[in-house]
């Protein structure tokens, strides 16, 4: 005898994700969505820090080539908590040349936890100091005078080697630095990072 097809048959499973297969992929999803965004927000952080030191570099070596090229003295100041004077000498008076202004929420800033000591920059200061030039006299100024020469002095004619320190309130691998060599003026920039977990320069 046939048997009817709703007799002794199991039904067929429907077709489609059951509800913990849909919940395991919007978690995983989720999940996904998370990393990525902290990845964006670390690499946004990371560029903005770059772009504070790459800022305070070009000027530095624009300056130093200016002082070449026009055969005349300029003065640049540093000053907290984000702002570079720039002037330069005419007819014995210093005049007014730029203000260059650090990124919102970069600053010049000495974090507690950067390397100090002989592992600073360059061996530049000691890393207590975010505007630390005029090394040869113990350290702690703020400004730099170009000369046409390519010399980077002090105010009485030393040669003026230090180092600069950028960094965001509360996050000490944000830390950026640059140094510069008075006899050359010679600029480098310097990041912060853990390798091997060891803070240091590079």
């Amino acid at each position: 005898m046939e048997l009817t097809p709703t007799v002794g048959r199991r039904r067929r499973r429907q077709s489609g994700f059951t509800l913990l297969e849909t919940l395991v992929a919007v978690a995983i999803g989720a999940l996904a969505t998370t990393f990525a965004i902290m990845q964006v927000a670390t690499a946004l952080k990371t560029a903005h820090s770059n772009n504070a030191m790459q800022l305070v570099e070009k000027e530095l070596r624009s300056i130093h080539q200016r002082a070449i090229d026009t055969r005349s003295e300029y003065v640049m100041t540093f000053i907290q908590p984000a702002t570079i004077n720039i002037q330069f000498l005419q007819n014995g008076v210093l005049l007014n040349y730029a203000t260059i202004n650090l990124p919102l929420g970069e600053r010049f800033l000495a974090i507690a936890g950067i390397p100090i000591g002989a592992k600073t920059p360059d061996q530049f200061g000691n890393g207590n100091l975010a505007i630390d030039f005029d090394q040869a006299l113990g350290g702690g100024s703020n400004q730099l005078y170009f000369y046409p020469d390519g010399t980077v002095q002090d105010g009485v004619g030393n040669p003026n080697n230090g180092v600069v320190y950028i960094a965001r309130a509360n996050d000490l691998y944000s830390s950026r630095a640059i140094t510069v060599w008075g006899v050359t003026g010679r600029v480098k920039t310097w990041t912060l990072v853990k390798q091997a977990g060891v803070t240091q320069w590079q």
